[in-house]
């Protein structure tokens, strides 16, 4: 897993959420035993379990079907600006929260 990616600031970034909601949403991850928290003062690392890897293959298998009916829907041409307008939105929007 990519470092960067275990604490909780950076998914907050990424998934333009707030801080409490992210934390609310590993709490209940944790819970249903796919993330562990690890604690170290006023960082926390997060880690995926055995249980959450698990589902890495189902996770990737849904994203090709996405992809895949997108593509049949709008085509591939349609399909990829799209999706590259919702980037540009997405890192507008986050841009924008750092502003503030």
């Amino acid at each position: 897993m990519n470092t960067e990616y275990r604490y909780p600031t950076i998914f907050s970034k990424s998934l333009s959420l707030s801080k409490s909601t992210i934390t609310r949403l590993l709490e209940k991850l944790e819970q249903d035993g796919f993330v562990t928290r690890s604690i170290y003062g006023h960082l926390t690392i997060v880690d995926p379990t055995a249980k959450a890897w698990k589902l890495l293959p189902i996770l990737m298998a849904c994203e090709k079907t996405f992809d895949e009916h997108c593509n049949n829907l709008l085509g591939e041409e349609e399909a990829a600006r799209l999706a590259c307008a919702m980037d540009k939105a997405a890192d507008k929007l986050r841009e924008r929260e750092e502003c503030t």
